[in-house]
This record gives C-alpha cells, structure tokens and sequence, in this order.
C-alpha cells in the first residue's frame, strides 16, 4: 500500500542499448532504423528525455525527408520507467558513414550518452587461397567428368588391359572344364551355312587358339551317337557361360532346341549361369523371341555382329570379339 502511494524517485540514467563506440554495418541506399532505450527511474519521471543527435545537431533541426524519430515509454518490472526513441533514416548516404550518431538520455538527476557510427558491410573478397580454391575444384570435377567420359568410352579396353596385367592367374579352380557352351540353330538339311562355318571355324580360332578359351560345341565336343538329352545337361554343367547364337532360323523354329531349353532354365530359373547373346543377324524388334530371352536381352542387350562375312582370319582386338571377351569370363590359365 505504501509502495503504491510512493511518489516517483529517479535513478542515474542508464542507455541499455546501444553500447558506446559500437559499429553497425549499412549499405548506401538503404534505410535504416536506429534504436535507443534508457532507464530513467522509479515511475514516471517529470524530466525525462531519451534522443538522438547526428554529430551534436539533434534530428528535429535535421532533414526530415531523411531523419525521422520516434519515442514512447513503458514501465518493467517493479515500475522502472524506460523510454525508447528510434531513429528512422529513409537513405543512408556516403556522409553518414563519416558521422557519429549519438543517443543522449536525460532526466533530473543526471545526462548520459552513447555514440555510434556506420561502416558499410564488407564486400565479399576472394583472395588468393580461395582462387586456387575454386580453380582446384574445377580442374576436379572436370577431370572427374572426363574420366567417367574415358571410361565408359573406353569400358571395355580398360577391363581387358587389366585381365592381361593384374590377373594372370585364375583365383581357384571352380572345377569346370569349359568357359562356355555354345548354343546355335542346326541346320535342318545337311548343308552347309554361315552360321555353322562361324560356330566349327571362326569361334574357336579367336576365342580357344587367340585367347585362352574352351568352347563346348555340340558336333564337335557332343557326339550323335551318345544320350544326346544326358550329354548336353553334363556338358553345361561343366561350363561357366553360355553363347546363344540369335538368327532367324533360331526365332522361327517353333521347338526350342533341347539345349537351349535347358540353358535357358539354368540361367532364368536356377540363375546359376551368365549368358552372352551374339544377334549374327539384324534380328529388327525382338517380339517373335520366346519370352525369355526377350527377358535377358533386356536385362543386358546383344552384341551385334557386323562384321563382314569372310573365310578370312578374324581380328581378337575387333571390336565385336573385344565385347565378347569383355563378357566371358576369366580364364583359367597355369603359371
């Protein structure tokens, strides 16, 4: 009760912000609000002024089109009078930046001031270290870029270049005798084709004489005279991969050869077995192919031969037979 009727009482003025000597960083043009607020005492004061000045010139005798202020007053706890007094500058200009901006803060007891000044916002610099900085990570990705242009360019020279140096050897013996059986359409009257002079002639002097490869063919390593059905299913079993030759003697035949069912099994079905599909010839769309390899070729495509047709020794650096030494799989060599 007593506190309630108690007159009001000042205390020495005290500016809670801004701090004295502090330096706010501006940009030329654009506007900015400076705020200032004291504690002057006890209850509402009877003297009681919080303001600012610009270089000792109090802002009512300023440009108003530019300098504009504004003040009120509240109470805090236990009824501190506060006062608070914003000045509005509409545009910084170059001169500001030389000028101190002061807060003075009045009341019967006592005057304090603070004063501060404006400096423009630091420009963005970039030095030397950050040069080389920028410059070094673009010489990286751009190498980064071009390596992974070289390489899918050059995929498959690269993997073959490192069989030849780094593996040697084979890593351990899986326990099969042939790297791939090959699997093509027979033709049906006895007579000779390309296809079969490429199987008999061509696949075996590239991939077995020039490159290290053993080839199951049937004709040459499946006799006719034995359990042809039991023979194939051993055969396969004893070998890595497959070959499917893709004619259109192999799309229109309407049984599926049995060593292609079979293949076709062990590779879809028990997925044991990786299978290379050679398109010997320009087979157009894929929809008369059982569903099957419609499915394997989408999974990983064919390798096109576009070779010329010729009894002629083949080259193992084409690039048809480096696609194909690219798929098959490492030879089991001795030291």
């Amino acid at each position: 009760f007593l506190i309630s009727k108690a007159k009001h009482s000042p205390l020495p003025p005290q500016i809670l912000f801004p701090k004295d000597k502090d330096v706010i960083e501006v940009e030329l043009g654009a506007a900015l609000s400076l705020k200032c607020q004291a504690r002057l005492g006890i209850k509402k004061q009877p003297v009681a002024v919080v303001t600012w000045d610009v270089d000792n010139i109090p802002v009512k005798y300023l440009d108003f089109s530019r300098f504009h202020e504004k003040t009120h007053f509240f109470e805090g706890r236990e009824q501190q009078y506060y006062r608070e007094s914003t000045l509005h500058i509409a545009e910084i200009k170059k001169e500001d930046l030389q000028a101190n901006f002061t807060c003075v803060a009045v009341n019967e007891m006592h005057n304090t001031k603070a004063t501060v000044t404006l400096q423009l916002k630091a420009q963005c610099e970039v030095g030397l270290p950050n040069i080389l900085l920028i410059v070094g990570s673009l010489v990286l990705l751009v190498a980064i870029a071009v390596s992974v242009i070289l390489y899918q360019s050059f995929r498959v020279d690269i993997v073959l270049l490192y069989r030849e140096i780094f593996q040697p050897y084979s890593v351990k013996d899986d326990g099969k005798i042939y790297d791939a059986y090959v699997i093509y359409p027979r033709s049906q009257n006895n007579e000779a084709n390309f296809v079969e002079y490429f199987v008999y002639q061509i696949m075996p002097d590239i991939l077995e004489n020039k490159c290290g490869y053993k080839l199951c063919i049937y004709g040459r390593d499946i006799y006719p005279g034995e359990d042809t059905a039991s023979a194939i299913e051993k055969k396969m079993q004893k070998s890595r991969w497959l070959i499917i030759l893709l004619t259109h003697q192999l799309i229109n035949c309407k049984e599926p050869a049995y060593d292609q069912h079979i293949a076709l099994y062990n590779a879809l079905i028990q997925n044991n077995t990786k299978v290379i599909l050679l398109e010997m010839e320009t087979i157009g769309t894929y929809d008369k192919l059982q569903e099957s390899l419609r499915f394997i070729i989408k999974q990983q495509g064919t390798i096109k031969w576009k070779e010329q047709h010729t009894v002629h020794p083949q080259s193992s650096n084409s690039k048809f037979w480096k696609q194909v030494r690219y798929h098959m799989p490492l030879t089991l060599k001795s030291s």
